[in-house]
Parts: C-alpha cells; structure tokens; sequence
C-alpha cells in the first residue's frame, strides 16, 4: 500500500457520487484500522483512570461522530446543479426564427416551429398576433396592463422542452439497447402513460399524436401493415411525427411541477429539467452574425438567449448501494449531450470560430492598409 489519496473526480454528476461513495468506504476502513491500533496502545494506562462502561460509551460516541463527519464530508452535495446556457436568431421584419448551420438547437428548434405552424394554423395565429419583437411591449386597457407577446414565448418554451425530451429519449432508447440490461428492470413510458406531460406541451402532444388521426399522415397507414412500428416520419410541408418513448429503470415516475418543469424520479436519484425564457438578449462573439450568418445585426435580427437548467438529487439510502449502477450511469452521458447540443460556448468551440474570425481578419485588407502600399510605392 503505497498511502491513500482522494480519488479525482471525473467530472459525471454520477461518476462523482460513486468515487465519493468509493472515497468513503476506503477512509472508513482505514479508520477502523486506526482506532482499533489506538485502542490497544490505550488499553494499557487509559482503564486505571476510567471505569469500563464510560470508556465504552465514550469510544462509541467518538466512533459515531468521526462516521457522521465523514458521511457528511463525502455524501453532503447530494444535489449537484448545472446550467446550459443557449441562444436563437430572431429575424425581426419576417417574424422568424433563423437556423443556424451546425448549432443543433437552433436548427431544430427552427424545424420544430415549422412543422407545427404549418400544420396547427392557431398556432401560427398565435405567434404571428403576439410576434418575440413585442416580447416586452404593453397594451393598457381601464382595467389592467396586459404584456404582449407572452403566448408566443410560452410557444418558444414548449419547443425548448420538446427538444430536451425528444434528445432524452433518443439517449435512453441508444443506452439500454444492450444484452447486458435485463427487460424486466426497465419500464417503457408511451405517450398514454404520461398524458399529463403531453398535454401540457402542445408541440408533444401534436408531434406524438397517431398518425391515423392526422391528415398529413394517414394515407402511410395502409401502406405501414406488416412493416413493423415507425418511429418517425416527416410529411410534406415539413410535418412531423416521432412516436413518445422513454426507457427508464423500473418504478421510475414522470411528473410535470410547473409550466416549463419536468420531473423524472428513479429508485436512486430525481432529474428536474426547467427550461428558462424570459426574452432577455444575449451577445454573440464579434462579426458572428455579419460572416457566419450574412446579417445585419442592428437592423435584421434580436439574438435571445435560453437557459436549461437541470438539478440531480441524490437519495441518500441509494448512495449505500455497491450494485446496480449501470443502470444510471445514462445521467453524465446525456448531460454530456446536452452540453454539445445547447451550450453556446460550446458551439463556438465546436467551429472554432476564433480561429475562423482571425483568418477573417487576415484576409480583409483595411481601405488604409491599402492607400499607405500605394504611397509607398
């Protein structure tokens, strides 16, 4: 035994509790080694000045308070916290959200928004009466102040979640295809399992419904027999349909606790997802929209930031547990994904975009640049 140090952590929610679970057990053992070593050398001057049974009560107590201080050290940030931070391009004077090449959020939610405007006309109502660039804008009447705008942002809201869910079940359905998970520890959610969490999401509820119920769809009925279950399927006009699906470990329960939040509690851990937002601006890194997007930033567009937020908690009983993990262990790769496919900086990285501008810079000769060559010449 070379001598004990804290294992690092791996940056996984998940892989951080299990090497804090791993931490404390080899801190414990030690210990009890420690103590027992202590006692010995104790023995031999410590029971003529105390009486048996206080000495007993006194080491016990010791014993439980060094156990609790270590539980504590270890296991006490059973609730781990992080936030993606994202954005979308806004384009004022078509009342539009603009795709942005290779930032799969942005794409997507440009995709999301079209499909069901085009086949949900009050929908498209919606957002075309209460357009984002009236987000903070009032209307007064005798009565009150009514916030224009707001119905439009919830819609902006419901396609962030359709996103974060429609990535989670993809995840799931990709990590539990695997001989090594066994059928009966998992549970499969369709979309009548969770109604209440379809419901309130009208770009799921619309997405996820029959294709038989949709007329977009319903010709591909009588072609689909005996060519097993689909999946998904794109109509013309940009429908969508992607059937409701999520695998999680058995006696896991959905539950939706607010507008734009969603809970999901397993036997060891609980997930709460809140999408976040407000209408606020957000800055994007300088010459962005004017080389990557060919957009006038001032007079074409608003850039709105969004935010993901997503809380993992702990239970405290299932930190104890040695077996069984695998079966959680889909939390720091989905986060992992999350990452990737919102975060803006992130984005930035993934297209090297300060590299891109300094080349840019490079290759763009300033009109003064050019008159001082000539000159000197």
């Amino acid at each position: 035994m070379g001598g004990i140090s804290i294992r690092k952590s791996r940056n996984g929610f998940l892989a951080e509790i299990l090497l804090g679970r791993a931490n404390f057990i080899e801190i414990l053992v030690v210990a009890i080694f420690i103590a027992l070593g202590v006692s010995l050398v104790a023995d031999s001057f410590l029971l003529t000045a105390f009486d048996p049974l206080i000495a007993f009560i006194l080491g016990i107590g010791i014993c439980l308070i060094s156990i609790l201080y270590l539980v504590a050290f270890v296991f006490g940030r059973r609730t781990r916290f992080r936030n993606y931070e994202g954005f979308f391009i806004y384009h004022i004077k078509n009342n539009e959200v603009i795709p942005v090449p290779r930032y799969d959020f942005s794409e997507e939610l440009c995709r999301y928004l079209n499909a069901a405007f085009f086949e949900n006309k009050a929908l498209k109502s919606i957002w075309d009466k209460e357009p984002l660039k009236d987000i903070f804008a009032v209307e007064r009447n005798k009565k009150k102040v009514i916030r224009k705008g707001l119905r439009s942002r919830q819609l902006i809201c419901e396609a962030i979640e359709y996103f974060v869910l429609d990535k989670l079940s993809t995840h799931l359905t990709d990590y539990f295809n695997d001989e090594k998970f066994r059928k009966e520890n998992l549970r499969e959610f369709l979309r009548n399992d969770v109604p209440e969490v379809l419901l309130k999401n009208r770009l799921m509820e619309l997405f996820s419904k029959p294709m038989e119920d949709r007329p977009h769809f319903v010709e591909e009925t009588f072609k689909k027999k005996g060519h097993g279950e689909i999946v998904a399927m794109y109509g013309k006009g940009g429908a969508i349909y992607e059937r409701f699906d999520l695998v999680l470990p058995k006696e896991s329960v959905i539950r939706r606790l607010g507008e734009n939040k969603i809970q999901i509690e397993t036997k060891r851990l609980v997930i709460t997802i809140t999408v976040r937002f407000e209408g606020f601006n957000t800055v994007l890194p300088h010459g962005f929209e004017k080389h990557y997007l060919s957009l006038d930033k001032f007079k074409e567009i608003s850039v709105f930031q969004i935010n993901i937020d997503v809380k993992v908690l702990f239970k405290f009983g299932a930190l104890l547990s040695r077996t069984g993990w695998e079966y959680y262990q889909w939390v720091d790769s989905f986060l992992n994904k999350l990452d990737k496919n919102i975060s803006q900086s992130t984005f930035f990285e993934s297209i090297g975009w300060n590299s891109a501008l300094t080349v840019i810079k490079c290759l763009t000769v300033p009109p003064k640049t050019k008159e001082i060559k000539k000159e000197a010449e």
